[in-house]
């Protein structure tokens, strides 16, 4: 940058590069309304020199800040300026144009997921891996595989998600790119701390907060502050998890980063839920009400009515549980509810089921209302099992398609059916 600015006079294609570099910095250091502006301007310079690819690189750009802002909608509408901009472009360099088509399919695919459609997501997402393993930029095939992890993930597809992560932070720490090293450290401890191995995935994080610090990308360090937060819940370290999570949260409000602090709000409640402090849940639970109001995403709704459903259940008055049994059912009805979520709301739907048999000694309470939830969620026959805890109840997918359920309270186990493949 400083020798560009030394050397004077330029052209309008060299000013627009320049710009396009200043755009990369402004992503990697998070940076929101600074980024759109510049992506804005750049777009706008690129076409007075006609159709040219540059302008794709714009779109591109244009479409990141969007997204960063949570105009989704915005995004792919410039996304679809690129791709129909770069099919009316025939004097491009085949690897020039595969390059741009696979920028452009990661970017669609990174905002069908956002907007919550993962297998539409997913799609976009792999076919830029085909596109990028082709051109062979390790950087960008990081990219991919990441985020295609993170995707798998919420689909509860860990093995295939831990398998690209990995493979995908080997290929940044090759790239030697600062950024994507810390995204991919981010992301694999992410798939660590899926799968319960919580100690590797500290690790991680610490460094991916060592890099983002370095960068003053402060969104990422609001993530992974958010990341530890939850590992210490895990742990049962929940005052240095709540220390944690302010941060992140504080954090998160200075961006405005509105799906961020959804994010961190549903940890700290999690956390205050097994604190015992539900007041201050509840108090959470009306700021994310204030979040979700202005986002009118329907995961993020989702998200609340779980969190809703999780303090509800806490209460000793039977119509605040039966509310929060309704709340669960209907969020399992729900095809879309994400992997982590879905677990929760089954655990939470069994321990207040648990309850009920407790009080009825009824065990067709079990029966007729947890086997659609569970089934689908059993592994297969091999040595692959969840293990799963909430306060009194340990849920156990055992292999050969056999459902357990062991109360803490009574040490005693049930089998509760043998479903049928």
């Amino acid at each position: 940058m400083k020798n560009f600015r030394e050397k004077g006079e330029h052209s309008l294609r060299d000013k627009i590069t320049c710009n396009l570099l200043k755009c990369e910095i402004l992503y990697q250091q998070g940076v929101s309304g600074e980024f759109f502006n510049l992506a804005e301007e750049t777009y706008n310079k690129s076409l007075e020199l006609g159709k040219s690819i540059l302008s794709i690189d714009a779109l591109y750009y244009l479409a990141r800040s969007l997204l960063k802002l949570e105009k989704n909608d915005k995004a792919l509408n410039v996304i679809k300026q690129g791709e129909e901009l770069l099919n009316t472009l025939t004097q491009v360099l085949p690897a020039d144009y595969k390059q741009r088509k696979a920028t452009l399919a990661f970017i669609k695919g990174f905002s069908y997921y956002r907007k919550g459609d993962l297998d539409g997501g997913l799609e976009f997402l792999k076919h830029s891996l085909i596109l990028r393993e082709d051109i062979c930029v390790k950087k960008d095939i990081a990219e991919s595989l990441t985020q295609i992890a993170w995707v798998l993930a919420e689909k509860g597809e860990l093995d295939q998600s831990l398998k690209h992560a990995e493979r995908g932070l080997a290929l940044a720490i090759e790239s030697k790119n600062k950024f994507c090293i810390g995204l991919s450290l981010f992301i694999t401890a992410g798939m660590y701390q899926f799968k319960g191995e919580i100690e590797r995935g500290i690790i991680l994080i610490e460094r991916s907060l060592v890099i983002f610090k370095e960068l003053n990308n402060k969104p990422y360090i609001s993530a992974n502050l958010n990341s530890m937060g939850e590992i210490f819940r895990m742990r049962g370290e929940i005052d240095h998890a709540l220390e944690c999570l302010e941060q992140s949260l504080a954090l998160r409000y200075e961006v405005g980063f509105l799906r961020g602090i959804a994010v961190v709000i549903d940890t700290i409640i999690h956390s205050l839920i097994e604190k015992g402090d539900i007041e201050s849940g509840k108090k959470y639970l009306r700021d994310f009400k204030l979040v979700k109001n202005q986002l009118k995403e329907e995961e993020i709704t989702k998200w609340y009515l779980l969190n809703k459903a999780l303090l509800l259940k806490t209460s000793l008055r039977a119509r605040d549980r039966v509310k929060a049994e309704e709340i669960l059912t209907h969020l399992l009805e729900n095809e879309n509810v994400i992997f982590e979520n879905r677990y929760r709301a089954i655990l939470s739907l069994c321990e207040l089921l648990l309850t009920e048999l407790h009080i009825t000694n009824d065990v067709e309470v079990l029966k007729t209302s947890i086997y659609q939830f569970l089934a689908p969620l059993i592994i297969d026959d091999v040595a692959t099992f969840v293990h799963l805890e909430v306060d009194f109840l340990v849920v156990w997918l055992i292999p050969k398609h056999i459902i357990m359920i062991i109360t803490k309270s009574t040490n005693s186990s049930m089998q509760l059916f043998t479903p049928h493949k």
